[in-house]
């Protein structure tokens, strides 16, 4: 009995005959695959994959179930066949780039774990029961000579975004021995959906916990006590932490109450903290209100290195030394990176993004252009920055993350009124050209925060502004004169980023603005 056989081309009843693709420069092909499955015997199942194309062929495919579920085990089951479909579709894309780009590749290897949970079902209900897979896990293992950031890139580029590789020697029991030079390298594809926040023990850089998905519950992560150690261990127990948060995240029984008003930064003191300004549309209307030099994009991101010796609280007071300063808020994105090798290129270096975090970068106005006039940049008009208290993983994000920008808008309250809810998409640099960008001539340390810039969009007039700066020169463009007053002592700013239940996906951003 042959499991899969070739067979002819029937008519599907219900779906008309599919159109021939038309292909466009520039446009994505579509087509269809049409599949039809009839029951048999017990359990066994009969399926027909139809040709999407006439160079391919139509195939019958037999399924069974397990004995455990009424059937013959006379061919894979249905659960089977899709967990192997997924595993010779990603074989497909990286046969595709060794093509293009090949390499000296020993073995290539696709392994994915499943777990699924299955309740029994109730007396009297049959063979239904209730369940769901629990977590998915795919490993590529490849053995080569080749250097590791060739194949991670190749793990990259074949659709496995966020892949990590461990770089562990040696042989596994499940493998055949290779040859003493032989190096072997486990690129992991998994998708890691995870919040991290760090709260206040009395110590500078707090404990790091990790936190349920709607924001409430909390516990402390396993083998680290803070967020720099992690940024340190992060590679061997990230499979943890996300065994920790899972768990969190199913059993509501499991942690503590997240109290805001005892969270920290994430990272509370960084060895470096860079900012960029990545938004044209921020630039250019602050260039064009004060009749600055044009200076930075589209050419070259814009980038300096500020203070990192200490983030403040999402909450709480931020104090300032004086009024006439020009106080002012500024709503933007960032990430935290794990070490980055000095001369990464923008193509590599999504891979050494490891968090996601909303930040209040604040500014104090009135100064900033007197620094600017001595030439060697901004020091008393860049004061500590506040990060809401909740860094992300990349793919907890979801759709909100693509092109290594945050696709999500960035909701901003002065005083208890909307100021802002500008989109992350914009950014005419992605995080991966800015993380290289920086990289270009050093080395980048584990725990390194990098920010976007104040968030903009070209539509400013429907999702207003990220900092007043940018509302005063919309004003004096439009008007000949700002309107909008910098903050003074008692003005409260909210920042929150709404996640799909409506919970704030980073935390909350909270502060008022005293005097000292």
């Amino acid at each position: 009995m042959n499991i899969v056989a070739r067979t002819g081309k029937p008519t599907m009843a219900s779906f008309p005959e599919p159109q021939k693709p038309k292909i466009k420069p520039g446009e994505p092909i579509r087509f269809a695959y049409d599949v039809m499955a009839e029951p048999g015997p017990g359990q066994s199942k009969r399926g027909v994959i139809l040709s999407p194309r006439s160079d391919y062929s139509s195939w019958e495919v037999l399924c069974d179930e397990g004995t455990g579920m009424g059937g013959d085990d006379s061919a894979p089951s249905p659960l089977g066949y899709l967990i192997m479909g997924v595993a010779f579709c990603l074989l497909t894309h990286v046969q595709g780039y060794l093509a293009k780009a090949p390499m000296d590749i020993d073995r290539i290897r696709i392994e994915i774990r499943a777990n699924y949970a299955t309740l029994p079902p109730e007396p009297g209900q049959g063979q239904q029961g209730a369940g769901d897979c629990e977590a998915y896990t795919c490993h590529v293992l490849i053995d080569s000579d080749e250097p590791a950031e060739k194949l991670e890139h190749l793990i990259t580029v074949s659709g496995c975004l966020h892949g990590h590789r461990d770089g562990r020697e040696g042989n596994s029991d499940n493998h055949p021995r290779l040859p003493e030079r032989k190096r072997k390298r486990r690129g992991r594809i998994r998708r890691y959906h995870m919040k991290l926040v760090t709260m206040d023990n009395g110590t500078p850089d707090g404990r790091l916990h990790i936190v349920s998905r709607d924001g409430t519950r909390i516990i402390p992560a396993e083998h680290v006590t803070t967020m720099q150690e992690a940024m340190d261990a992060w590679d061997a127990h990230l499979a943890d932490w996300q065994a920790q948060s899972d768990a969190l995240n199913t059993d509501a029984s499991l942690g503590a109450a997240f109290d805001p008003a005892k969270a920290l930064s994430p990272l509370p003191r960084a060895w470096q903290w860079l900012d960029g300004s990545a938004f044209a549309t921020h630039s250019e209307l602050i260039q064009q209100a004060w009749d600055l030099p044009r200076t930075g994009l589209p050419e070259r991101p814009l980038m300096y290195q500020g203070l990192s010796d200490r983030f403040l609280p999402p909450h709480g007071e931020a104090l300032f030394p004086s009024a006439d300063d020009g106080i002012d808020f500024e709503g933007e994105y960032g990430v935290i990176l794990g070490p980055v090798p000095m001369s990464t290129q923008a193509k590599d270096a999504g891979a050494h993004i490891r968090l996601v975090v909303q930040i209040n970068d604040w500014s104090l106005r009135a100064l900033g252009p007197i620094e600017m006039a001595t030439g060697f940049g901004w020091l008393q008009c860049k004061p500590a920055c506040a990060v809401a208290p909740f860094a992300v993983t990349p793919d907890e994000l979801g759709d909100g993350w693509r092109d290594h920008r945050v696709c999500l808008p960035l909701g901003i309250e002065l005083n208890g009124e909307t100021f802002g809810q500008a989109n992350g998409q914009e950014m005419a640099f992605g995080f991966d050209q800015l993380v290289a960008h920086a990289a270009y001539s050093r080395q980048l340390p584990a725990g390194t925060i990098l920010g976007s810039g104040t968030v903009a969009n070209a539509n400013y007039a429907e999702v207003g502004s990220s900092c007043i700066a940018e509302r005063q020169a919309i004003e004096l463009i439009a008007d000949g004169a700002p309107t909008t007053g910098y903050l003074k002592d008692g003005d409260r700013v909210k920042m929150a980023v709404p996640g799909p239940d409506g919970s704030p996906l980073f935390g909350t951003i909270e502060q008022t603005v005293r005097i000292a």
